[in-house]
């Protein structure tokens, strides 16, 4: 039978990841299109893209979710080291539970680090001019920001006219 903390604990989790899916049932109050637009989560498509990048947003988004779940890892076993009481069995298995975490933590690092650097050579082409694009801060709403140019910097991102804007 599960004990009162663990279904706290799993009621805590499950409301974590279902109460942000609200958030996009208002019109944009707050102005997440505009956040959406900056970070250029707006150019993401999956009818526009390539399989490269669709396979990079895969990859991206299954390195992303593990990420959290490493997380959420950490954080669990840091509330049962705090709420371990001395006991040392409690501890010594908070502490199993961090260095797993931790170590998953550093192979999710490394994943990503290879998938960007494989992607990046998959792609094909590295500057946005081969793209028929320009480097911006924030890309127009008739334009697509592309991922795979590596040539405008941390900040900028590579805008091309979209699809339906040429059509």
């Amino acid at each position: 039978m599960l004990s009162a903390k663990k279904i706290f604990f799993i009621l805590f989790i499950a409301a974590a990841a279902v109460l942000p899916i609200f958030v996009f049932a208002v019109d944009d109050p707050y102005g997440a299109s505009a956040v959406a637009k900056k970070t250029s989560l707006a150019g993401m498509s999956l009818s526009n893209s390539s399989p490269e990048m669709l396979a990079s947003q895969i990859v991206n988004l299954v390195l992303g979710f593990t990420a959290t779940i490493f997380f959420l890892m950490v954080l669990y076993g840091g509330v049962t080291w705090m709420t371990a009481g001395g006991q040392s069995e409690k501890v010594t298995k908070s502490k199993d539970i961090l260095i797993t975490a931790i170590i998953g933590m550093v192979i999710v690092a490394a994943s990503y680090a290879i998938s960007v650097f494989i992607f990046s050579r998959i792609s094909g082409t590295s500057t946005c001019e081969e793209l028929g694009g320009s480097c911006k801060s924030s890309c127009a709403s008739d334009e697509t920001a592309n991922f795979t140019s590596t040539d405008c910097g941390e900040t900028k991102y590579c805008c091309t006219a979209s699809e339906t804007a040429t059509e």
